[in-house]
């Protein structure tokens, strides 16, 4: 069975937001997401400066992420 690979929405950040300002772990996030712990671990490690997760400015982030290119292209 092949996986398959999704983005965390604004819905799913703002679940994570509300549920890591209840002092939630990682793994019950995860499992509330149907998503694995490691999923939710790297978007805290990714965008949360200051131990404070918002999901606003982690959604815009993700967004500013999506325009840059990972590599540049041959000449």
């Amino acid at each position: 069975m092949a996986k398959i690979y999704k983005h965390l929405t604004t819905q799913d950040r703002a679940v994570v937001m509300t549920m890591r300002d209840d002092q939630c772990s990682i793994r019950s996030i995860a499992k509330r997401l149907c998503r694995s712990p490691s999923t939710i671990s790297r978007e805290l490690m990714r965008t949360s400066g200051a131990e404070v997760y918002d999901a606003g400015v982690a959604d815009a982030q993700c967004q500013a992420r999506r325009l840059q290119p990972r590599c540049l292209p041959k000449l």
